[in-house]
């Protein structure tokens, strides 16, 4: 899910709606537009709460999801800067709390149906080539209309 910011000369604005909730790993991302006093660059996007601050460089303007931060709940400030100290002012980013709890979680899964069906296909796709190398090595075959006649 893509958090949109736009950033107007020093002027920060959050584009999108999205709701947030603490946690989430690998699901958010971030993508800046910037007035053309920002061409050129290296910029960094700062997101801070507390005493907690983490500095992410941007890349083509955007922060990929790997690469976001997990947020805890709470309402973090974001903002960026790049260049010779060139600043935005913040906004307001909302985190709600999570309803997981790694205490509450389930035990993992076990295997799917898919999972045991494609066991064994595999497992029949693995005998039945077993048996044709021992067939066609030792014995000799022929096809008698639709019959396969062996030996």
């Amino acid at each position: 899910m893509d958090l949109r910011f736009q950033v107007k000369k020093q002027k920060m604005t959050r584009l999108d709606g999205a709701y947030i909730v603490s946690g989430s790993k690998n699901y958010l991302c971030a993508e800046f537009l910037f007035s053309e006093e920002w061409a050129g660059k290296i910029k960094t996007a700062v997101f801070e709460q507390g005493d907690t601050v983490y500095h992410v460089v941007l890349e083509n303007d955007r922060i990929p999801a790997e690469k976001m931060p997990v947020f805890s709940a709470g309402v973090w400030k974001v903002s960026v800067f790049g260049g010779d100290l060139m600043t935005a002012d913040s906004v307001p980013l909302p985190v709600h709390p999570s309803g997981f709890r790694e205490e509450n979680a389930p035990e993992p899964p076990e295997p799917s149906v898919y999972e045991s069906l494609t066991a064994l296909i595999q497992k029949n796709i693995t005998t039945t080539e077993e048996l044709k190398n021992k067939i066609t090595d030792s014995v000799p075959l022929a096809v008698e209309g639709e019959t396969l006649v062996i030996g």
